[in-house]
């Protein structure tokens, strides 16, 4: 769908219609007031996206807007649909034999009754004027009757719900905060909501591997032109790391050959006569060990 110049994708359309309705009346269809920038994170988009797909969904005539007034965010309403009863054909006329099918109604906000109402058709138009009626059931229409086609349907094809709200968890644990701090540090910035496994996952792989490991894959991970805007886009990365195998202990050579290089084995002396033939060139601390050993056996 396109919002003013830019596209907005069905799927942040559909998470952000589900971030709106998650706290909503099911029989008032009223009653969400979360701010902008909660949308965004229940709906993993930015906030420009959010407000977007907001205006679209208004386009749309599935939501409405009442600007908060006092609030600091604002009351989003669902529209709640309008049963269209079929033509009553009008016996005084002559158009009885032609049968009119159901027609759409146009409704809008009223503020009197805080409520939808249908506009009343202008008689000053042409064409028959077709009643209609509104159900004065209210829960004959809830929520979860909105259903939305399956990505793989035909026209006249069945449709599905919609796919139910993930519950994430939003702040960051307490076993974790140290973690946060260490990628605010690393300047990775990125929103904490994970599911429970996600979590655990995080859990087990700072138990394995420990935080300094975690930091240094989420930074060889990061891209300045797309940086991660949640943790969720580390999990994956963070749950294939393995430890590292410790490193072999080399053992002392406790030979008294003359290839032995430990320094207790030649005298002083023998070094230092090693060293200053050895000044001004190219050589190692076993070439000199070498030489040294060469000297004290030709002196002994």
């Amino acid at each position: 769908m396109i919002v003013g110049k830019t596209t907005v994708s069905a799927r942040i359309l559909r998470d952000v219609l589900s971030a709106v309705v998650h706290n909503i009346d099911a029989v008032t269809w009223a009653g969400s007031w979360p701010s902008m920038e909660t949308i965004a994170s229940r709906a993993e988009c930015s906030v420009s996206s959010a407000r977007r797909a907001v205006r679209g969904l208004e386009t749309l005539g599935v939501l409405v807007t009442v600007i908060g007034g006092g609030r600091k965010s604002n009351d989003y309403r669902l529209v709640r649909p309008v049963e269209v009863a079929p033509a009553v054909p009008n016996v005084a006329s002559d158009a009885a034999s032609d049968e009119v099918g159901p027609v759409m109604a146009v409704v809008e906000w009223d503020d009197e009754t805080d409520d939808v109402r249908i506009v009343e058709p202008d008689t000053d138009s042409e064409g028959p004027i077709t009643p209609v009626t509104v159900t004065d059931d209210t829960t004959s229409f809830t929520p979860e009757s909105f259903m939305r086609p399956g990505l793989n349907s035909h026209q006249g094809g069945g449709v599905r719900p919609q796919a139910a709200y993930i519950d994430r968890i939003r702040v960051v644990p307490d076993d974790l905060r140290s973690l946060a701090e260490g990628l605010a540090d690393a300047r990775l910035r990125a929103s904490f909501s994970l599911t429970r496994e996600q979590v655990d996952i995080v859990r087990a792989a700072l138990g394995r591997v420990g935080e300094g490991a975690l930091i240094r894959a989420a930074e060889l991970a990061h891209k300045a032109w797309d940086p991660a805007r949640f943790w969720s886009a580390w999990v994956g990365i963070w749950q294939g790391l393995t430890p590292r195998s410790a490193p072999r202990k080399s053992t002392a050579r406790t030979s008294t050959s003359p290839d032995s290089s430990a320094p207790a084995e030649v005298p002083e002396w023998a070094l230092r006569l090693a060293k200053e033939q050895m000044a001004g060139k190219i050589s190692t601390p076993l070439m000199i060990a070498a030489l040294a050993r060469t000297i004290a056996g030709a002196e002994a």
